[in-house]
């Protein structure tokens, strides 16, 4: 979806083996993009990653921020 500036973006990923039926679990990635002013852009992510027995749950956040002069 974009809006004017901004856009957002929602992914959903199954991780799984290549062979066999193992599988590892699932991640969910958000982003949302946007310009604040005519010469500063943000994005920010998020991924959750939802493991399966065996693995650890992990959540990030990022922050970027860019400027242009």
């Amino acid at each position: 979806m974009k809006r004017h500036d901004w856009s957002l973006q929602a992914v959903w990923h199954e991780f799984a083996a290549e062979s066999g039926k193992s599988r590892y679990g699932s991640e969910l990635d958000f982003s949302v993009a946007g310009k604040l002013t005519k010469q500063l852009d943000i994005l920010l992510k998020l991924a959750d990653y939802r493991a399966n027995d065996g693995f650890m749950d992990t959540r990030k956040i990022w922050v970027q921020l860019r400027a242009a002069f």
